[in-house]
């Protein structure tokens, strides 16, 4: 799905993200992986796989929502989405969720964010995030052009599927 504009909102509960201001979504939480019109729904397990990120590109996914626990370690933004969004060119938004109250965080390319860290600070419980400069990111990476999806997807689709490649 192509989006110039994502807008999530956050009341410390419930997700809604909201798509070039025409479609809004509400984000349940997710464990495993669910893939979504607007992307794929993670659980923080399988959001250290950066096969996810791959995959998500190659379907034509543009964000990643990952959903679980704050340990009090900013290292598991890393070893999270961070690196998966950075390859692959993605925009993910990460749902902390912490008994003293859950939080969100942006996570774009890092050229995409003002201090280029990869991430954005949501503005109170609002993040808003331009696909557009992605897009042109995206444009100027050899990744785009060396890209095999046909040979990619035929082993990466039993990711989601859960089938073991073997059998």
């Amino acid at each position: 799905m192509v989006m110039g504009s994502i807008c999530a909102l956050f009341d410390g509960e419930q997700l809604s993200i909201e798509l070039d201001e025409k479609e809004t979504f509400i984000v349940e939480p997710e464990d495993e992986i669910r893939e979504e019109p607007w992307g794929f729904a993670l659980g923080y397990k399988y959001a250290q796989d950066l096969s996810v990120y791959r995959y998500a590109r190659y379907m034509g996914k543009n964000l990643i929502v990952c959903f679980g626990p704050w340990n009090e370690n900013s290292f598991d933004l890393f070893n999270r989405t961070w690196i998966g969004i950075q390859e692959n060119q993605l925009a993910a938004i990460e749902v902390f969720q912490h008994e003293e109250g859950s939080f969100i965080v942006g996570v774009v390319p890092v050229d995409m964010s003002p201090d280029r860290t990869g991430i954005i600070q949501p503005l109170e419980d609002k993040l808003s995030i331009s696909m557009n400069a992605i897009y042109e990111t995206r444009s100027k990476y050899m990744l785009l052009k060396m890209m095999n999806p046909d040979l990619y997807l035929k082993y990466e689709r039993y990711l989601l599927e859960g089938v073991n490649q073997d059998d």
